[in-house]
């Protein structure tokens, strides 16, 4: 991100040695720098939120192969708790998809929230800008 912050003020004093009468071009960029960082904090939940997954599967996958093992390893004379290490395993892994369900879940809630308030925050900018337009092709003064 300090990378595309330094970018976007070498451009930003770039437009102040170029100035054009009536038109914001310092203001659209920081709108521009906002886009930005909004797209960067939905790569980083995304990264967040497959790194959470990740670390996950591989915890389930050192349970089911711990619980292999118990059913693998218990007594030939025993088979109602075969049966049962069986069912207790598939309703583990049924919870862990549901774990790993939620997980993605919050990830894609995470990043529509930064899309959603990024893009109110530019309506906002573009009413704004109108409003300012308007207000001074007309001569009056809106707030």
């Amino acid at each position: 991100m300090e990378h595309s912050s330094k970018l976007i003020d070498d451009i930003s004093n770039l437009i102040q040695k170029f100035k054009v009468p009536g038109l914001d071009l310092n203001g659209a960029l920081q709108g521009r720098r906002k886009d930005v960082e909004a797209l960067l904090e939905v790569t980083r939940t995304a990264q967040d939120g497959a790194r959470s997954m990740a670390y996950k599967q591989a915890d389930m996958l050192r349970n089911t192969l711990q619980d292999l093992r118990s059913v693998l390893s218990a007594q030939a004379g025993t088979d109602g708790n075969r049966v049962d290490a069986v069912k207790e395993a598939a309703k583990k892994a049924l919870s862990n998809i549901g774990e790993l369900a939620d997980i993605a879940l919050k990830s894609q809630a995470d990043a529509f929230d930064t899309v959603s308030r990024r893009t109110r925050e530019n309506i906002e900018e573009l009413r704004t800008a109108i409003s300012k337009g308007v207000a001074t092709r007309t001569g009056t003064q809106t707030q």
